[in-house]
């Protein structure tokens, strides 16, 4: 699962360096970042970071560049599977940092905006008379870092029982965010639904959990001989 950050603004060089830096600041801190980009030379993406990893999608085409050793069986562990937090060039459904250049920018802030990073003091007006969370640069890593951690807190008991070996869930929530540790090793969250691919288990949101058990309990329903309600179902499907 992902927590899914966009970055929009006019200004596609501003745009484009606040996601690299961004990325960078939060990989320094040990945190798994994928950026993504428009943009065909954004190496500056990878400068300095200890761990990063960036995409950038040129028509129908996808590159990826890491500045850490990257096996083939790793890709899908990165980003399909293990939590990562993506920051991306354009709209995100987890949210966006919009970067105004100008008061025409902010017309750009809408209730999916997690903060605003204005450039000059009439993009900082414009936002502050909308009413936007205005920030600098920093101020927006945090943000940013707090979305992606309240996402994985959403999977977790919190009730800082401990039994996870952490002190809190907030500490377990951190660890998730760097990639060493894994949402169900909390010891007190109840999943409805447990899904499997290749060994590694899937964390769904509870839309999905929803929408798998609905489909599976209606398919089962026109079958002879099945409980109407059943309390458990275990199913093994070996793909082709």
């Amino acid at each position: 699962m992902k927590s899914l950050i966009g970055v929009v603004g006019a200004n596609r060089i501003a745009r484009v360096s606040f996601l690299c830096e961004a990325s960078r600041r939060l990989a320094k801190r040990g945190y798994r970042v994928v950026s993504v980009t428009c943009d065909d030379n954004f190496d500056a993406c990878l400068e300095d970071a200890e761990s990063s990893l960036s995409a950038s999608i040129i028509g129908s085409k996808t590159f990826i560049k890491s500045s850490f050793k990257l096996r083939i069986d790793e890709i899908s562990s990165i980003v399909p599977y293990a939590w990562c937090l993506v920051l991306m060039e354009g709209v995100g459904p987890g949210g966006n940092v919009l970067v105004a250049s100008s008061s025409q920018d902010v017309e750009e802030w809408s209730e999916k905006s997690i903060a605003v990073v204005p450039l000059n003091d009439e993009a900082r007006i414009s936002a502050e008379a909308r009413g936007a969370r205005v920030t600098d640069l920093e101020g927006a890593v945090e943000v940013i870092f707090d979305r992606a951690l309240r996402d994985v807190l959403s999977l977790l008991a919190q009730e800082d029982c401990g039994e996870c070996g952490y002190g809190s869930c907030r500490g377990l929530a951190e660890s998730v965010l760097k990639g060493t540790e894994h949402p169900v090793r909390c010891a007190k969250r109840t999943m409805p639904l447990r899904v499997l691919v290749n060994g590694e288990q899937l964390i769904l949101n509870p839309f999905t959990t929803k929408m798998f058990s609905q489909v599976i309990t209606s398919l089962l329903q026109i079958l002879k001989g099945v409980p109407r309600n059943p309390r458990r179902i275990h199913i093994d499907l070996w793909a082709d």
